[in-house]
């Protein structure tokens, strides 16, 4: 099996890295064939480190402008499946559409940011936990409140973009979660239990841990 894998952490960049490329090793040693593919501003030396790489999108707008690159990196690797990892602020929703369009796509959230302006799920920064939706409701409580007129504009329409990703989201297959807490989250922002699955994220010993046989 041919399995794309995009994320948008650069090495050594924590927890989510060491997680994609464990599981491009594991995937490797059984036999698979597994791709990194990371989205980048590419101005931080990451092509030589890189299996592959490409531009960080966001907006439609963005997003139009690379889908042809984006679909010939696909052609070109023909996977048979395609992994997301979040890059919620990395990968335009055309794109995600376009990928989801033409090959199976499973996405994975590793945190609550994509569902949280703040990207913490606690409300008015307090100690305790957010339960409604992010979106209109979490200007009209002040929750979400930029400094100045200026970027509440910005902040406003960097909202509507994140609600269309969200919807991108919600149109995938299969998502992937560590934890029944995320599961919820992920429910109340209209993704269907079905679709959902919680798949706790697994720690290799020190003896086992495969990114140093990862080619870069």
């Amino acid at each position: 099996m041919r399995v794309l894998i995009v994320h948008d952490k650069p090495a050594g960049g924590g927890g989510i890295r060491r997680h994609v490329e464990d599981a491009a090793g594991l995937l490797r040693g059984a036999g698979h064939e597994a791709s990194l593919l990371r989205l980048t501003s590419l101005d931080d030396g990451a092509a030589a480190r890189e299996d592959a790489v490409f531009p960080q999108t966001f907006d439609p707008v963005s997003g139009r402008r690379h889908r042809s690159a984006l679909r010939r990196i696909v052609t070109g690797t023909d996977p048979d499946v395609i992994h997301v990892h979040a890059g919620f602020t990395s990968l335009s929703a055309v794109l995600l559409r376009d990928l989801a369009t033409h090959r199976p796509t499973v996405g994975q959230f590793h945190d609550v940011g994509s569902f949280c302006y703040l990207g913490t799920r606690r409300f008015m920064s307090r100690d305790e936990l957010c339960g409604r939706r992010v979106g209109i409701g979490c200007w009209r409580t002040g929750c979400y409140r930029p400094a100045d007129p200026v970027s509440t504009l910005r902040a406003a329409a960097r909202s509507i973009v994140r609600a269309d990703l969200l919807s991108a989201w919600r149109q995938l297959p299969r998502v992937v979660v560590p934890s029944g807490y995320l599961r919820d989250v992920a429910a109340l922002h209209g993704f269907r239990h079905q679709q959902l699955r919680v798949v706790p994220n697994f720690c290799l010993p020190a003896s086992l841990h495969t990114s140093a046989a990862i080619p870069r």
